[in-house]
């Protein structure tokens, strides 16, 4: 069988080619566009992007981290520890390529090399709902209840923060059975004659809080390169997980997991509807037991240390074209992946087990008059690993606070 490598070698030249030879948007088109447009959401691009060049560099410095990623895990074998870093540069830098490369494509269309008057960004409330799965042989995967919320305070127009938390709760347990048939008694309400082999019912907890600071590259230089805006993120961030599993008919076992991920991240505007969003660093684990109603038991010291990372391309898409529309319809499409196996969900493939977290695909659509920074917001998420998550949700678009009492559109 040949080498797949020269498939490879021409696709990635293919799509450099198409970076290059992308046209840029001109000067005047973006001036018609924000003729009357209402407060910025952000403050102002450069009235330029070179979108061909950094689509390009984006393909080309991700797959070159996930290259390195990929060669260091073969020239390491397996001696992979919870520090081990080149898995969550693997599916950072392989899923940045993908997304720049699927966003030098969408910038071929002309309509796509403008910006938008307002973006989609986190529901300051937002209610979602995870579908769980049908009982198939009394086997169950319950379904989930979340609440978010995401404030966002603005300081001056290069920093804010942002304080955004959830909390998820299951409608219902987690049932197992043992499908041997040398199982135990089983009873009158089950279909499948299997006795349960594990209930399992939990809790999940979240609150961050984030920091983004916009450079004042490009606006502050007198002959810029044109690469779009860059922001430098902070997010410290507490997650706590509370499980309690039932082995057949023993006693209850709770086990709490708090995690503590610290994330260094950074943001880049690579073309007027596009961002690519990479976050990565230490995650902290602290694990605690408790059987039989007693309280959980916390280690006081730190159980183990992971790499923890995010990568996200980020497309905005308008839905209501036009100057003289009462509503604004505006939509979002977000590819990213999260290395992190805290819910049970992981990309596996063939011998790959347990090397990379899942895949996330999510879809939001934000709604609300057009002179007005309040609107709605309804989503879907797609959660890929070793099955399918699905999770809809609605939410509250609200504007920025800003100190000193002056609100803003939120980005």
């Amino acid at each position: 069988m040949s080498s797949p490598r020269p498939v490879f070698t021409c696709l990635f030249s293919l799509c450099l080619l198409l970076c290059l030879i992308a046209p840029t948007p001109t000067l005047g088109a973006q001036a018609d566009d924000e003729a009357d447009s209402p407060a910025p959401a952000i403050p102002p691009e450069p009235p330029l992007i070179r979108e061909g060049v950094t689509h390009a560099i984006a393909i080309s410095g991700g797959f070159l981290l996930a290259g390195a990623g990929v060669g260091a895990i073969f020239a390491s074998g397996d001696s992979g520890i919870g520090m081990d870093p080149w898995p969550a540069l693997s599916g950072i830098g392989g899923f940045t390529a993908i997304g720049a490369a699927v966003g030098a494509l969408i910038a071929l269309i002309p309509e796509q090399r403008s910006p938008l008057k307002q973006r989609i960004s986190s529901p300051l409330l937002k209610v979602g709902y995870g579908l769980g799965s049908a009982s198939t042989l009394d086997e169950t995967d319950a379904s989930t209840l979340s609440l978010g919320w995401a404030p966002r305070v603005r300081m001056g127009d290069l920093f804010w923060i942002r304080p955004a938390g959830k909390i998820t709760l299951p409608l219902g347990n987690n049932i197992a059975i043992d499908p041997r048939p040398q199982g135990g008694a089983t009873t009158a309400e089950q279909v499948g004659g299997f006795p349960v082999a594990l209930t399992e019912r939990g809790l999940k907890f979240q609150q961050n809080l984030e920091m983004a600071l916009l450079l004042p590259y490009p606006t502050k230089v007198k002959k810029p390169a044109h690469l779009g805006s860059v922001e430098l993120r902070l997010r410290p961030e507490l997650q706590v997980r509370r499980n309690c599993v039932s082995p057949g008919t023993d006693d209850e076992l709770c086990i709490e997991h708090i995690a503590l991920p610290i994330s260094f991240g950074l943001r880049w505007n690579i073309a007027y509807r596009q961002r690519i969003t990479i976050y990565f660093g230490p995650r902290i684990d602290w694990l605690g037991y408790g059987a039989g109603g007693e309280a959980i038991q916390q280690s006081s010291k730190p159980n183990d240390v992971h790499v923890y990372g995010e990568a996200w391309w980020e497309l905005d898409i308008p839905f209501t074209p036009g100057e003289h529309r009462k509503w604004d319809w505006t939509g979002r499409v977000a590819i990213g992946y999260v290395h992190s196996n805290l819910d049970g969900h992981g990309f596996n493939s063939g011998a790959n087990v347990g090397f990379l977290g899942p895949i996330h695909l999510g879809a939001d659509v934000r709604f609300g008059p057009r002179s007005s920074p309040w609107g709605g917001q309804f989503g879907l998420d797609l959660t890929l690993g070793d099955g399918m998550g699905i999770t809809v949700s609605v939410g509250l678009d609200a504007p920025d606070h800003k100190l000193g009492g002056k609100k803003e559109t939120a980005p």
